[in-house]
């Protein structure tokens, strides 16, 4: 149902150090129920009857980027609202971490796994009217290959060339085969933009993608506007126009959802976080989670001499309830695990735990170690962004 991709948006790479897994549920949203119900019933046609909630979407999301260049800038507050709505990707994942078709029709994988041949979808347009064909495809890989930032080349360390072999067709051959390759193809990695786009264009100001919305109006410290594209390849969205408002202050958010400002708040991360739950249960509210592979982490400076003696390391993951890290950081609202690998973001899943919570371990191996009197900074608890 291509209408509810405002609540399929999804967040940048992290960095693990072991940790909390949002796995099959991600950021916390507020829904106003019409929404929910509209979102529910609204994968057809635009041509249905009109629908009396109005066709205009306003929402609030907690960060502003710099600039609109997923290219250079690595924040999720560039694709969050542009990933699949104005942007699209080769491939999508399912819920599992499962690709599914998107702009690659279909592929194939040789045997070694060590090529891998997409049949380009034939009919889609760029926002700005030219046809998507192979050699776009072959541009934006090999564009996006060259980023400084993993996330968006973090698909290609194994590739060795991508070539097209006719107008709809794309090959890429790799050195080794990759269970990153086609999940990347469904991130910023896999982002397909029209040949020669970033040469002709300033990507700073510039979205040009084949979604179902256009890249509208931008006012800074304000809003961005989306627009639907009358020349979308896929069911058209029911809503016409997405409006983003940039509202960091959670509680601000919140309130104008209550006072009927807003028709949902995207994203609580912080102090909002506890209130969710609460609003969801009241009359005309849903409170919704959708899977994400966010994670909130401890990372150790190795620089501190401590931290250089394993048995320390060590101690600190037996020290760590997780359960009460995600209480702390998410009001409960999220999955422990011991893994740096989440459902949402690949297909594998394990409750494997090579650190479980042992409070008396951590003390034998910290007296082992000869730091029975360490103390750690551990100055807040939020989800890692």
């Amino acid at each position: 149902m291509r209408s509810t991709k405002l609540q399929g948006v999804r967040g940048g790479d992290q960095s693990f150090v072991a940790a909390v897994r949002h796995g099959r549920i991600r950021r916390a949203q507020l829904l106003s129920v019409g929404l929910a119900l509209l979102v529910a019933a609204c994968g057809g046609s635009v041509d249905s009857a009109p629908d009396p909630r109005g066709t205009t979407l306003t929402y609030s999301y907690p960060q502003e980027p710099p600039n609109w260049n997923y290219w250079e800038t690595g924040l999720s507050a560039v694709t969050a609202p542009l990933l699949l709505n104005v942007w699209e990707t080769l491939v999508q994942l399912e819920a599992d971490g499962t690709p599914v078709p998107l702009l690659a029709e279909s592929w194939d994988i040789s045997a070694d796994g060590k090529t891998v041949t997409f049949a380009i979808r034939r009919g889609v347009k760029f926002h700005d009217g030219s046809d998507l064909s192979a050699a776009d495809v072959v541009y934006s890989l090999q564009t996006n290959s060259e980023s400084a930032l993993s996330n968006t080349s973090g698909a290609f360390p194994t590739v060795e060339s991508i070539e097209a072999t006719d107008d709809f067709t794309v090959k890429v051959s790799l050195t080794a085969p990759s269970q990153r390759f086609m999940t990347r193809m469904a991130w910023r990695s896999g982002i397909i933009v029209p040949e020669n786009f970033f040469e002709d264009n300033d990507a700073a100001v510039d979205v040009v993608g084949t979604g179902p919305y256009r890249f509208g109006e931008y006012r800074i410290d304000q809003d961005l506007t989306l627009s639907r594209f009358d020349d979308y390849w896929g069911d058209k969205p029911y809503f016409e126009t997405v409006v983003q408002r940039f509202i960091p202050d959670e509680t601000a958010a919140i309130n104008a959802l209550l006072a009927g400002e807003l028709d949902m708040v995207a994203s609580v991360i912080g102090e909002g976080i506890d209130r969710v739950a609460s609003i969801g249960a009241q009359d005309g509210f849903v409170f919704q989670l959708i899977p994400g592979a966010e994670v909130s982490y401890w990372a150790l400076n190795t620089n501190v001499e401590a931290f250089q003696d394993i048995r320390v390391r060590q101690a600190i993951q037996h020290a760590h309830d997780r359960q009460s890290h995600v209480d702390a950081a998410t009001a409960g609202t999220a999955l422990v695990s011991c893994s740096m690998a989440v459902p949402a973001g690949m297909a594998w899943d394990t409750d494997d735990c090579y650190y479980p919570y042992d409070p008396e371990k951590a003390r034998e191996l910290l007296e082992a170690a000869g730091a029975t009197s360490l103390v750690l900074d551990f100055p807040f608890a939020n989800v890692a962004w």
